[in-house]
């Protein structure tokens, strides 16, 4: 018996068998569990803090400013270590010693110019007297008494302009004395108390300008932290809140401290708008310089037992958060509410409880209902 206008039932029959074990085994694949990593919902402290950077700064300094045009005869070294009253740096004084000295000259001088001429003015007077008795006895000319008149009358005249303008000159010259003797005191630069010089803007020799910055002294036994504050993370941030700081030089010698100021003024720093908070550092200082970057941790809440689980087992969809929870052999996509968190943490209001496991940086291909196997 042959078929006629089709395939022979043996053919057929392979060709579905093949197609059955295609779908079979698509269907085991799937069906193959998704190997995931957990982490178990659990109650411990919780510390959340605001993580920034900030610079090493004395808790206070002395800018010390040129306050004479000149040349730097003298200037202490980096490093040093001086005391209060101490002279820190000197200024050549020459040009003002010379200006000071001829200020003084022209002062005696105008003193003197005035008492010449007072004397001058009593020697015509008595002149005029005896020369008026001389012409009256007949004894002197007439033209000899009019040249003593007017000699008389000649030195009256300069006395009187000298009475008035030698003591205003005499005024302007005691400003210009009070001045120079202010910037020769000038010169020579004391410290008002004891500390390290720690940097310097000049040298010796070099010609400086009244008001340039020539070093900084502070007392390194005393620093503090000047931390950038995220805008964001500005209400977050309160005078007293407690801080770690790290150094790259010393990163397993943290230092603690405590906020002691808040600068309320935003400003931008590179991409960042930060405001800036004074960091006290409690304790010992070593290792840390001033001008040294550090990395700082804010203290903001310490919860004693917060429901929590790793950040990165949270996904938000449409502002909501979510996680998948492992229910059995299948996760199980779980809406939840988050409270505090840190960089690592994040606190569970609502939605797991304690002994839950979670599933830790969600991959691709998870979803609700599948099959996962713990890793």
């Amino acid at each position: 018996f042959e078929m006629t206008g089709g395939r022979r039932p043996g053919k057929a029959a392979g060709a579905v068998a093949a197609v059955a074990l295609l779908v079979v085994a698509v269907w085991l694949a799937r069906q193959r569990p998704l190997e995931v990593r957990v982490a178990e919902v659990h109650r411990a402290p919780l510390v959340v803090h605001v993580v920034t950077n900030g610079k090493v700064e004395p808790a206070g300094e002395v800018e010390v400013r040129a306050r004479l045009d000149g040349r730097v005869e003298d200037i202490v070294e980096d490093g040093a270590v001086v005391e209060a009253g101490q002279v820190v740096l000197r200024i050549d004084d020459t040009a003002v010693a010379a200006a000071l000295a001829e200020a003084r000259a022209q002062r005696v001088a105008a003193r003197e110019e005035l008492r010449v001429a007072k004397a001058a003015l009593e020697r015509a007077r008595k002149q005029v007297q005896i020369d008026e008795q001389l012409f009256r006895a007949g004894a002197l000319t007439a033209d000899a008494r009019r040249l003593s008149r007017t000699t008389f009358e000649e030195a009256k005249a300069r006395y009187a302009f000298l009475a008035r303008e030698v003591p205003l000159r005499i005024d302007a010259l005691d400003l210009k004395l009070k001045e120079l003797s202010a910037q020769r005191r000038a010169a020579a630069v004391e410290t008002p108390f004891a500390g390290t010089v720690y940097r310097r803007a000049a040298k010796k020799g070099q010609v400086v300008r009244a008001g340039d910055p020539v070093l900084w002294i502070a007392d390194l036994d005393h620093l503090r932290v000047r931390a950038n504050i995220d805008q964001v993370d500005l209400g977050r941030v309160r005078v007293g809140q407690k801080v770690v700081i790290r150094s790259n030089a010393f990163p397993n010698a943290p230092v603690s401290g405590r906020v002691d100021e808040v600068l309320p003024s935003v400003v931008r720093k590179e991409s960042r708008a930060v405001s800036e908070a004074l960091i006290a550092i409690a304790g010992s200082t070593d290792g840390l310089v001033p001008g040294m970057t550090v990395d700082v941790e804010i203290i903001v809440e310490e919860i004693e037992a917060a429901l929590q689980i790793p950040l990165d087992a949270v996904f938000v969809e449409e502002g909501r958060s979510f996680v998948y929870r492992v229910d059995g052999r299948r996760a199980s996509r779980v809406e939840v509410a988050t409270g505090e968190s840190n960089a690592l943490l994040v606190e569970v209001e609502s939605g797991l409880e304690e002994g839950d496991f979670v599933i830790v940086f969600p991959r691709a291909g998870l979803r609700d209902g599948v099959r996962v196997a713990v890793r």
